[in-house]
């Protein structure tokens, strides 16, 4: 079983991928960003050991 930190990171790791959606330029203009896509890896992969340790369901990883 996962530690609950991990949780919190994934929860830490989506909420700075939605503010700097909101406030970055480049991803408002629906342009390619790689800062957002950096993050996005950064969450990807907490997910992937989340679900690995079966803390993550189907409907968490959207």
């Amino acid at each position: 079983m996962a530690k609950p930190e991990l949780r919190q990171h994934e929860q830490q790791i989506y909420e700075i991928l939605l503010l700097h959606t909101v406030e970055c330029t480049i991803c408002r203009a629906e342009e390619d960003c790689t800062q957002a896509a950096q993050i996005r890896r950064a969450l990807r992969v907490i997910r992937l050991v989340l679900q690995h340790t079966g803390e993550l369901t189907a409907a968490d990883d959207e």
